[in-house]
C-alpha cells in the first residue's frame, strides 16, 4: 500500500481477551505469521500510528497481553494508543462506542479499519463509523479489513484476508441512487457509473469485458436530472427516453460491474417511462412529481406554463408560439382582474362578455376573448389561474411582497392548485407544440 500522501494512515483495530492462534495472514503477494492479525496489517500498510478500541477489561487487565504484544512488535516508530470503549450491551453504550471512534480520529486522516478481533456486535458499529465518516468527509476509510482465521486452510496454517470496503461502496451507491429517486439529483450516480468504467479500464489485470456503457448510462442520467431541476419540460421526455434506452443496454454491464445498482433499475425504468412521455398529460403528472419530491419553485412555474398549453390546445390558435402564449395570458390576467373586481371569481360570464374596461391591444386579443368564454371549464381554468399567480408572484419575489405566505401555505396552495388542474379537461388529442421549455 501507498503511503506517499501527506496525510498520516492511521490503522484503527480491535482487541479483546480471547486466545488467539498464531497463523499466516495472506493478502495478496504479502504474508505474515501473527496471532494478533492488526500486527499483519500494520507490517502490510505501514501506519502512522495504531488505535486500538478496547473494553476496560481489556485495558485494566494485569497483563494486558495482547496490548502489550502488539505495542512491543511494532516499535516505537508505530506508536499503539488504546481507546476506552464500553461493553457495547445497551443501545446507549453502543452510541458511545460510536462516538468512541468517530471522535479518536484527527480529520483528513486516513484510514484502515481492521474488524478481525472485535466481540459482539463492535464490528458492526466500526461498519456504520466507517460509513459516516467516508460520507461526511472528515477522513478517507481506505480498506476494510477482516482476516479470516476461521476460513485458513488447516494443511499449511494459511488464512485469507477479506476486503470489505466493497460493503461502503455498496451504501455509496444506495444513497445515491436514493437521492436521484427521491429528488432527481442525479449527480452522485453518474460519478459513480464514471468512476466504475474508469476504474475498469485502468486496471491491467481486465478482460476484453471491461465496460463500456456505463458512460452513457452516467451522461443520460445527469441530463435528466439537469432538466429536470431546472424545469425544460421537453429536454425531460427526451433525456428520460435515452436514460430508458442505455438502462437497457448497459443492463449487462450493471449486473456485473456495479451490482449495487442493480436492486435500482426497476425504479429508474420505470421513473423513466413516466417521464419521457410528452404532452399534457405527462407535464400534468411531472407537476405531481415536482410536488411530491419538494421542487415547489418549479411545481409553481410549471404549473403557471402547462395552463396556458391547455388553452392553447383547447382554443386551438395558430401562429408564433411565443406571440400566442403571451395573447393567452393577458386574456387570463385580464380576466381574472375583471372578476376580482366583479368579486364573482366562481361566474366569469358576465366578465367575459363585458370587455369594455379592457383596452384590447389587437383583433387576437378581442378573438381570444371570445373563443375563451365559450369554452366549457373557462370557470375553472380562470379559479387556477387566479391561484397559480397568487403563488407564482409570492416564489417569485422570494416573500419580499405585503403579507408574503408561509412555506406551509405554499405547500398547501400549491397541492390545492395541482388538485384543480387534475379536474380540468385535456383535448381528446393535441399536439407538443405548446409544451415549450418554461
Amino acid at each position: 500500500m501507498s503511503t506517499t500522501s501527506i496525510d498520516p494512515l492511521i490503522l484503527v483495530t480491535m482487541l479483546g481477551n480471547g486466545d488467539y492462534k498464531p497463523t499466516v495472514y495472506r493478502m495478496g503477494e504479502f504474508s505474515y505469521e501473527t496471532e494478533l492479525f492488526p500486527e499483519a496489517v500494520a507490517k502490510w500498510c505501514q501506519p502512522s500510528q495504531v488505535l486500538v478500541l478496547a473494553t476496560r477489561s481489556v485495558l485494566e487487565a494485569s497483563d494486558r497481553r495482547h496490548m502489550r504484544h502488539l505495542s512491543d512488535r511494532l516499535g516505537p516508530s508505530c506508536p499503539v494508543s488504546p481507546i476506552a470503549i464500553p461493553d457495547g450491551r445497551s443501545e446507549a453504550e453502543l452510541w458511545q462506542i460510536y462516538s468512541a471512534m468517530i471522535e479518536g480520529l484527527p480529520p483528513g486522516s486516513r484510514v484502515v479499519l481492521d474488524v478481525t478481533h472485535g466481540f459482539r456486535s463492535l464490528p458492526m458499529v466500526a461498519l456504520l463509523a466507517a460509513l459516516y465518516l467516508r460520507q461526511s468527509d472528515r477522513v478517507q476509510v481506505e480498506q476494510i479489513l477482516y482476516g479470516a482465521w476461521e476460513a485458513r486452510d488447516p494443511t499449511t496454517n494459511t488464512a485469507p484476508v477479506f476486503d470489505l470496503t466493497p460493503f461502503l461502496d455498496m451504501a455509496n451507491w444506495m444513497s445515491a441512487a436514493n437521492v436521484f429517486l427521491k429528488t432527481g439529483h442525479g449527480g452522485l450516480i453518474a460519478d459513480l457509473l464514471k468512476q466504475t468504467q474508469r476504474a475498469a479500464w485502468i486496471s491491467d489485470s481486465l478482460s476484453e469485458s471491461r465496460p463500456r456503457k456505463l458512460t452513457t448510462l452516467a451522461s443520460n442520467l445527469h441530463q435528466l436530472s439537469e432538466s429536470l431541476l431546472m424545469t425544460r419540460v421537453d429536454e425531460v421526455a427526451r433525456t428520460a427516453g435515452s436514460v430508458s434506452k442505455s438502462l437497457s443496454q448497459a443492463d449487462m454491464e450493471l449486473r456485473e460491474w456495479a451490482l449495487p445498482f442493480a436492486p435500482m433499475m426497476e425504479r429508474l425504468q420505470s421513473l423513466s417511462s413516466v417521464l419521457q412521455q410528452s404532452g399534457l398529460k405527462s407535464q400534468r403528472q411531472l407537476l405531481h412529481w415536482y410536488l411530491e419530491h419538494g421542487h415547489i419553485v418549479q411545481c409553481v412555474t410549471l404549473a403557471r406554463e402547462w395552463l396556458i398549453s391547455l388553452v392553447h390546445e383547447l382554443l386551438a390558435v395558430t401562429g408564433k408560439i411565443k406571440d400566442v402564449r403571451h395573447n393567452i395570458e393577458l386574456v387570463l390576467g385580464r380576466l381574472v382582474i375583471a372578476k376580482r373586481i366583479t368579486e364573482t371569481i366562481d361566474d366569469c360570464s358576465d366578465s367575459t362578455n363585458d370587455t369594455s374596461e379592457m383596452e384590447s391591444e389587437s383583433d387576437d386579443i378581442d378573438r381570444l376573448l371570445v373563443q375563451f368564454s365559450m369554452l366549457s371549464e373557462h370557470a375553472d381554468i380562470l379559479r387556477a389561474w387566479n391561484k397559480i399567480m397568487d403563488l407564482r408572484n409570492d416564489v417569485a419575489h422570494c416573500g419580499m411582497r405585503d403579507r408574503p405566505l408561509t412555506p406551509t401555505s405554499i405547500r398547501k396552495q400549491l397541492a390545492e392548485t395541482v388538485s384543480l388542474l387534475d379536474q380540468l379537461t385535456l383535448p381528446s388529442a393535441f399536439s407538443s407544440a405548446s409544451g415549450q421549455d418554461c
